[in-house]
């Protein structure tokens, strides 16, 4: 995976760990929840809605209360490595694991923080990613804020009583989903697939095709950075090019992969069964989509951990979307504040 650092590596300070979806790099968050990491969930200052002014803050500036990083999945980036097929789910969640142990072993030998669990803050693939993981490692993470992608338990061939039973066993959802939403779900997700294996061929047809399908999804326009000689969100000035980051053809792999493990019944373990999450995590999801990521059971779960944490909780975000924590306006508003106010809850006092 692609590691990018929006914070100085050497800062003495708990870290938090960004990872998003498809078709998405690390900087879908430099608008939105990095400002809010950087300057501190505890800052009164800049109270309205991060924009990019703040992406232009100093170093010294810039050192607020998190180190930040961003993961990006292979070959999303446009100077990595890309693989014929992309990978195995079960390798991604490898990469995933390696990537986490690679950024918390840049902490020095003495640095209290090096012991500390990171934070996760994770958006789609990134929350199957990362919740596959949970399943060897419960306690990788202090806490977890997924958006929008749940770990939907799958059910089991006892399910398959109905085509719609079958399809809810095939998708990931241990209830029969709807006859709409398994429209939806097969018609984006073949979409995606067809314009994957198209890109062998007509690579700007396939595009195209994909830069329709975010746009007809409400996927939001976002931006990164190039020029200077770092990465880092405090270094970078206002004489850095920003360009927009577009989607690409060659970006659904993970699909693609996904089905293949389905039809060779090699799905994740989090496709297969209800697997619960030991530390407190906030769910937040769009209420403005055909269809949800979740399914009651995920919901009565997250309701129950908050009985026994008083932390854990799961809300949807009113007219938001898919992306509902970058699209602007209220719903980001509103999930940067859940998001602010879960984080400084939780914190811990070293």
């Amino acid at each position: 995976m692609d590691i990018t650092w929006y914070s100085e590596k050497n800062v003495e300070a708990q870290t938090v760990i960004l990872i998003c979806g498809w078709p998405d790099t690390s900087d879908i968050f430099c608008e939105n929840i990095i400002p809010l990491l950087i300057r501190g969930t505890n800052n009164n200052n800049h109270r309205d809605s991060p924009s990019l002014h703040a992406l232009s803050l100093s170093i010294d500036e810039a050192s607020g209360p998190y180190r930040v990083v961003g993961l990006t999945l292979p070959s999303y980036s446009q100077n990595s490595a890309r693989k014929a097929f992309g990978w195995s789910l079960s390798a991604l969640v490898d990469l995933f694991d390696e990537a986490i142990q690679r950024i918390m072993d840049t902490y020095p030998a003495t640095s209290r923080f090096r012991h500390l669990a990171p934070i996760l803050i994770c958006h789609d693939w990134g929350c199957t990613i990362a919740l596959e993981c949970l399943t060897k490692r419960p306690f990788l993470f202090e806490r977890i804020v997924c958006l929008d992608v749940s770990g939907h338990p799958a059910g089991d061939c006892k399910h398959a009583q109905s085509w719609t039973n079958v399809s809810s066993w095939l998708l990931g959802a241990s209830s029969a989903v709807s006859f709409k939403a398994m429209v939806h779900i097969l018609w984006y997700q073949s979409w995606i697939m067809m314009c994957y294996l198209l890109h062998f061929v007509i690579p700007f047809l396939a595009d195209w095709l994909i830069v329709l399908l975010c746009r007809l999804a409400g996927r939001p326009e976002y931006r990164r950075f190039v020029g200077g000689d770092t990465p880092i969100l405090g270094g970078r000035s206002h004489n850095n090019a920003a360009v927009v980051v577009k989607a690409r053809g060659d970006m659904g792999w993970p699909y693609f992969s996904l089905w293949w493990g389905l039809l060779i019944r090699l799905p994740l373990t989090t496709h297969r069964y209800f697997v619960p999450v030991h530390v407190p995590i906030l769910y937040l999801y769009g209420e403005r989509k055909p269809f949800q990521f979740h399914t009651d059971q995920w919901i009565h779960h997250i309701d129950e951990k908050r009985v026994r944490d008083g932390m854990s909780l799961a809300l949807g975000i009113r007219g938001g979307g898919h992306w509902f924590y970058a699209a602007g306006g209220l719903p980001q508003k509103l999930a940067l504040g859940q998001i602010e106010q879960f984080l400084a809850t939780q914190r811990k006092v070293i």
